[in-house]
């Protein structure tokens, strides 16, 4: 009874607006949990898929954004003209039957068509709707839930530190059934209190889940070590192996999404991990010219950043790339360590954005050992002679006979 079990902590926080790194009380207590080993995860925002909508930048968190799921509360309508209809519905009787029920057209016959037409909150008030099936039209606000994921989330890229590329990646987080203080139908006469809400406020719990799980595998992974098994395993395709859309229904790109969709049986088992110790976030902060009493203030110790050799945000030792890229080629490190076989080998393979070469070195990891650290470095050369300023994706994975360790990369091409 001597010794004690190591306690877990996990900590979701919700949306909070963030556009600078060394001001916000908020941030400053998130970085502090992290310090201590506690893992945080934090919800991207509901205002995609527009760009740099994203919250919640800081490379300490995992932000995570929010998309569709396979799983759904399955109705079917069956019309007079013995036509059939399969959609959703949270109205389940206890006993099916042939009664017929009237079709009501929303926004036939009410003041604020243009509201009724897509049932919008509030606007739906006519009397007669009651007891009847009411024909909505699909909105933007409305996202249809086909099988596999569609993107509802904050777009990047990351405003405050655009060096890290934001959301970190997506989980399910629409439709999503949750406990609710009151009845959504106001029957007071049940205990049955429960509601299907939607958002990255959604998703974020389900990756704090993840993490408590993997926290629990791997009592030694960091808080970084769990958001890089989480990053590089991530799926980019649907169930139907295609790509992930986003709510407009066309293929989300790498703001939307990050590294991909949260997958975490892979993630239990990454094979390598990007680890980033608590030392490397001040030369981090340094090189984003705040002040020492600014960094000093956000890590909780004295900083003096003319004694700190300061990094590029994009030399931070992160899951992902993000970068802007002039007419200079740059070079860029990461270091990886080894959590799958003890001997084992990667072999690098490469999907470059359009118009930027990318070169890898050593382009081949040989591991003796596991926790073995290994480094390698990354070049990125523009090769086109645009003037135009264009975003540009594609991702670099590491592969071994068990393993496929992927990491994002975003390009922002600027004129030469």
């Amino acid at each position: 009874m001597g010794s004690r079990e190591p306690t877990l902590y996990v900590v979701h926080s919700p949306l909070v607006e963030i556009r600078d790194l060394s001001m916000k009380t908020v941030l400053l207590s998130r970085h502090t949990v992290q310090q201590r080993g506690i893992f945080v995860s934090v919800s991207a925002g509901n205002s995609g898929p527009s760009l740099r909508a994203v919250s919640n930048e800081a490379p300490w968190f995992l932000t995570v954004g929010a998309s569709t799921h396979d799983r759904k509360l399955k109705v079917t309508v069956n019309l007079g003209n013995i036509e059939e209809f399969e959609g959703e519905s949270a109205y389940h009787p206890k006993t099916s039957n042939s009664t017929f029920f009237t079709l009501y057209e929303a926004g036939k016959s009410e003041s604020d068509r243009f509201g009724n037409l897509f049932c919008s909150p509030g606007t739906l008030t006519d009397p007669a709707i009651k007891g009847k099936i009411v024909v909505c039209r699909r909105s933007r606000g409305l996202p249809k839930v086909i099988q596999g994921k569609t993107v509802k989330d904050a777009g990047g890229p990351n405003v405050a530190s655009p060096g890290i590329l934001k959301s970190d990646l997506i989980g399910p987080g629409v439709n999503v059934l949750a406990d609710w203080p009151t009845s959504v139908d106001n029957n007071k006469n049940t205990k049955s209190t429960f509601n299907d809400i939607s958002g990255t406020s959604m998703a974020c719990p389900h990756l704090s889940g993840i993490a408590a799980l993997l926290k629990s595998a791997h009592p030694d992974w960091s808080p970084a070590a769990i958001k890089s098994a989480t990053m590089t395993t991530a799926d980019t395709f649907n169930f139907a192996k295609n790509p992930i859309l986003d709510e407009r229904l066309i293929p989300a790109d790498i703001f939307a999404i990050g590294a991909g969709h949260v997958h975490p049986v892979r993630a239990s088992d990454p094979g390598l991990i990007y680890d980033t110790p608590f030392a490397d976030y001040v030369p981090y902060l340094c090189g984003l010219n705040y002040t020492n009493q600014e960094v000093g203030k956000l890590l909780q110790c004295n900083v003096n950043c003319l004694e700190v050799k300061s990094i590029p945000a994009e030399q931070l030792n992160y899951p992902s790339f993000s970068i802007k890229l002039g007419s200079s080629p740059q070079t860029y490190t990461r270091t990886v360590t080894n959590v799958g076989d003890a001997k084992s080998s990667y072999q690098v393979d490469v999907v470059s954005p359009k118009g930027v070469s990318v070169k890898v070195k050593p382009s081949k990891l040989n591991f003796s050992k596991l926790n073995q650290k290994l480094t390698y470095q990354v070049t990125f050369s523009n090769t086109t002679n645009s003037s135009k300023v264009e975003d540009v994706e594609g991702f670099l994975k590491w592969n071994s006979n068990r393993h496929s360790v992927r990491s994002p990369i975003a390009v922002t091409l600027s004129a030469k």
